[in-house]
């Protein structure tokens, strides 16, 4: 019965063996196997004898119950159950070993994989005792088997090849089984639906190229819905036309006119902030159409002298400028800069203007200074004086126009701005004519050379131009004269008829 309660309490540790897979990376070399497998005699043969008896037994009893004092260094060999106090089951434990009462006193502390289960084969685990720190039995770890992790796409389906799923092992990616995807239907690009009547008409694949002919169903009819050409804007008008949602054709009708507001909504809005550092920017925005319609830049704010902190550092003369630093009171920069030159001490009646300055370039003085003798000054060139808008090229059509804004004095252009397109103002030329005849007018084709629309003007019919030479239309014999008649020399309509006595 107790060689079958063991073998139970065996078959336990190995289920819970297989488990422990904290303990997989415990190496079987670091331990030895238990040379007596039914024994462990470490702990309870405290005689040092070589076997354990009943005096063993009955000492650790007797150190258990405090019969006699044991040093503290050699309290932990009598925990034969290793829970860190020696007690009376331990005494008891030992007295059983010493009696053969039991089969075995191995207690296991630990597990250690001795080779790892894997999905194809079984593992096997050894356990640690306890008592003697040996490995004392062994028992077989089941291998696991395949383990899918889960379905993975490989290849999706077309319309011409079968995508497939792979299920592999997470452990050794062995592939377990494949599972195909059907075929995904052809998409079909062409005409299908026609509006008047049924036709045969090819169809293409767009994903595999496949082609295949079929008969369209009909509508018995277009189906004209409006559609947006031209999106309407602040200063133009957009444009919807009726076009057939089914075949694109366009209907017969006007144009519907989107009517636009004819002027920008704007707002100025500053996007960056002025300092003695930085640049401002302004922008006016129209809120309708986002347009940016024009932009100011505000130049930078002068820096502050810092009270106490202005050094000159080169004093100016009347022939170079000077240098100074300070630290900006605002931004608290060290600031360098030029200190303009002083003027020259001119000799009374030496100066003299040698170049005039004008809005194209600067001119030039001479004299004698005081200071530095015979000197040379350059003045600066004069401001351009603008005159008003004047046209530069007309706006036609389809091309705005542009005014420019030139200097009175040099003709430079100052400033350009466009002009709004004029749809009155088109380029006509002579393109197809029909010449009058005495008969019929004329009517001679003009077309835009830019945009190309059209018009008609008529040419009038010709005045018939008399043959001089009469013509015999009829003769009458009998009563005795002919009839003649004028007839038109370019078309032979008859004009005039008058009758002639015959002359036999």
């Amino acid at each position: 019965m107790k060689k079958l309660i063991s073998a139970a309490i065996l078959s336990l540790f190995v289920i819970i063996a297989a488990s422990l897979t904290a303990l997989a990376a415990d190496s079987a070399a670091e331990y030895e196997f238990a040379e007596d497998p039914d024994y462990c005699s470490v702990c309870a043969d405290i005689d040092k004898d070589g076997s354990v008896t009943v005096d063993d037994a009955r000492g650790i009893l007797r150190a258990a119950v405090k019969l006699n004092a044991i040093p503290d260094g050699d309290f932990g060999r009598y925990d034969a159950n290793a829970d860190d106090e020696v007690t009376i089951d331990d005494a008891r434990c030992a007295l059983r070993i010493a009696v053969e009462l039991d089969d075995a006193c191995h207690q296991r502390s630990r597990t250690v994989t001795l080779k790892e289960a894997t999905c194809a084969e079984s593992g096997r685990a050894a356990f640690l005792c306890a008592h003697c720190g040996k490995l004392y039995s062994s028992a077989v770890v089941p291998s696991p088997g395949h383990v899918s992790n889960g379905r993975v796409l490989v290849k999706k389906s077309t319309c011409t090849e079968q995508g497939y799923y792979e299920y592999r092992c997470k452990f050794c990616n062995k592939l377990i089984s494949t599972q195909y995807i059907d075929l995904i239907d052809h998409e079909w690009e062409g005409v299908k639906v026609s509006c008047t009547k049924r036709e045969n008409t090819l169809l293409t694949c767009k994903n595999c190229g496949a082609q295949k002919m079929t008969t369209t169903e009909t509508n018995n009819g277009h189906t004209y819905t409006l559609v947006t050409v031209k999106e309407a804007t602040c200063t133009e008008d957009g444009l919807q036309k009726w076009i057939c949602s089914v075949c694109g054709k366009e209907a017969d009708k006007e144009p519907e006119i989107i009517k636009c507001p004819g002027s920008h909504r704007t707002v100025t809005r500053r996007v960056s902030t002025v300092s003695c550092r930085t640049e401002g920017k302004t922008v006016t925005v129209c809120t309708r159409c986002n347009e940016i319609l024009d932009e100011e830049i505000i130049p930078r704010l002068p820096h502050t002298v810092k009270e106490g902190t202005y050094t000159v550092i080169k004093e100016p003369t009347c022939t170079e400028k000077g240098s100074a630093k300070y630290t900006c009171s605002v931004c608290m920069q060290l600031i360098t800069e030029d200190v303009e030159r002083i003027e020259h001490d001119t000799i009374d009646g030496t100066a003299k203007i040698t170049l005039p300055a004008t809005c194209l370039h600067e001119g030039t003085m001479i004299g004698k200074c005081t200071v530095c003798g015979d000197y040379t000054e350059v003045l600066p060139k004069l401001n351009h004086r603008p005159s008003g808008w004047t046209e530069s090229s007309a706006p036609n059509c389809t091309e705005k126009g542009v005014e420019v804004r030139r200097c009175i004095e040099c003709g430079t252009v100052l400033d350009t701005r466009e002009t709004e397109i004029d749809p009155a103002n088109h380029d006509y030329a002579e393109t197809d004519r029909i010449e009058a005849t005495c008969k019929k007018a004329g009517a001679v084709l003009h077309t835009c050379t830019r945009c190309g629309k059209t018009y008609t003007t008529t040419l009038p019919k010709k005045n018939h131009i008399k043959d001089p030479a009469p013509v015999l239309v009829e003769e009458h014999p009998k009563l005795g004269f002919n009839v003649y008649a004028y007839k038109c020399a370019h078309c032979g309509e008859e004009l005039e008829r008058f009758t002639k006595e015959r002359i036999d």
